[in-house]
């Protein structure tokens, strides 16, 4: 990339690295039935993660009642929507700084893969871990996602000092 050309933004690299009518049709919104492409599926997810808390809802509204998450953290599978919700806000509440960046994602089938870039502020110092989501959809709505990433940075960050201690507990105790 030549210096003087701008950055693209992550919603611009999705959005113009795929072509969407390429793609299948999937739910974007599983309380309207709203359906949209891959493209737009992910340019959603992108924008849930990156508004934390404050918009959880719009997450969850992308997603079956019947999710099941699967991570290699505590909790390691978590099922239903309302289970996810807890989840999520217990995360948010000891992260509340949490973000993500996607860096690029493939489609195959009934399988969404989302490489990603997750940020966050641990004990009073930024951290950032590499993160690969597999979403598989049933009927075009996501019914399962699995994490990978190697927690060992996330879980050293966490035992850092007091301040990490305390939003280890947050995470445990919500």
């Amino acid at each position: 990339m030549a210096l003087d050309q701008p950055i693209k933004s992550t919603i611009d690299r999705v959005l113009s690295d795929h072509n969407s009518e390429n793609y299948t049709s999937v739910v974007l919104n599983v309380n309207t039935g709203e359906r949209g492409t891959v493209a737009e599926w992910v340019e959603r997810f992108t924008q849930g993660w990156n508004v934390g808390a404050d918009q959880l809802e719009y997450l969850l509204s992308m997603i079956s009642d019947d999710i099941t998450l699967r991570a290699p953290i505590s909790p390691p599978v978590t099922y239903g929507k309302e289970d996810s919700r807890k989840a999520c806000l217990r995360t948010f509440k000891a992260i509340p700084d949490l973000r993500a960046d996607v860096l690029r994602w493939s489609s195959s089938g009934d399988a969404l893969f989302i490489e990603m870039i997750f940020y966050a502020t641990i004990g009073g110092k930024p951290i950032s871990w590499p993160h690969i989501d597999v979403l598989t959809f049933k009927d075009g709505i996501a019914i399962e996602r699995v994490a990978y990433f190697d927690p060992s940075k996330l879980r050293k960050s966490l035992f850092r000092n007091l301040s990490s201690l305390v939003q280890l507990w947050r995470l445990r105790r919500g």
